[in-house]
């Protein structure tokens, strides 16, 4: 959606969306995988089957991983 130039002026935090856009433009449209994953997920989630392992630990990594970007 960010991609095809409609509006994303209703979404919270605006400021992380022009960045992931930015780094979406520079990469190009087939170059990332996005997929909604819930936050704060953990080992009960994974047992339980409502997030897999990978969801869980990508959240644990990327909760941890500043993203910087050239301005």
């Amino acid at each position: 959606r960010l991609l095809t130039g409609k509006s994303f002026a209703h979404l919270e935090h605006q400021d992380l969306w022009r960045r992931v856009l930015s780094l979406l433009v520079a990469r190009g449209p087939h170059a990332t995988r996005i997929r909604k994953v819930a936050a704060h997920l953990d080992w009960e989630d994974v047992m339980w089957g409502r997030a897999s392992r990978e969801d869980m630990l990508t959240n644990i990594i990327e909760a941890n991983y500043t993203f910087e970007t050239s301005q």
